[in-house]
């Protein structure tokens, strides 16, 4: 076996140059860039359909009192806005106002686009009125909220 009389120089070091560090570094960034950006998205477009769903469990439970209740509800809305109010019609009338949790979602109608309110009646023998609700978000995504008369609420996508 032949040894190299030539002792080791600065270049014949093993391990990573600067450029192979910072070409790594800007590869890992660009990376976590685009995928930060797709995990952003579905979150808001999950925030979206979470209220929706939660907004149906409420509009179902508001049902189910007015009948175990044997009282009318009507159930309103601030179009362009996240509040809602709810109020008992009849003997054990009260009122009570609520909104949205998340941020950036807003009521609308299909027919008003967004602008008036709309009152919902879930009566005592269980009936409710045809209406449709419309749930915006800041990036323009809507949800659409359909209320059957005799099947209730539904969402739709």
């Amino acid at each position: 076996m032949f040894k190299s009389s030539r002792s080791p120089g600065p270049y014949d070091r093993s391990g990573f140059t600067l450029i192979e560090m910072l070409f790594s570094l800007a590869l890992l960034l660009l990376i976590t860039s685009f995928a930060t950006s797709a995990v952003a998205k579905w979150l808001e477009s999950r925030m979206l359909l979470n209220t929706a769903e939660t907004l149906v469990c409420e509009l179902e439970a508001l049902r189910v009192s007015a009948i175990e209740d044997s009282v009318d509800v009507a159930f309103q809305i601030m179009g362009g806005k996240n509040e809602f109010t709810v109020e008992v019609i009849g003997s054990s009338a009260s009122k009570r106002s609520g909104h949205i949790r998340e941020d950036g979602v807003v009521f609308g109608t299909s027919e008003d686009r967004g602008h008036k309110s709309t009152t919902i009646h879930f009566r005592k023998d269980g009936t409710a009125d045809e209406a449709q609700i419309l749930l915006s978000d800041k990036a323009g995504r809507q949800i659409k909220i359909r209320i059957h008369r005799l099947t209730g609420p539904e969402v739709e996508e």
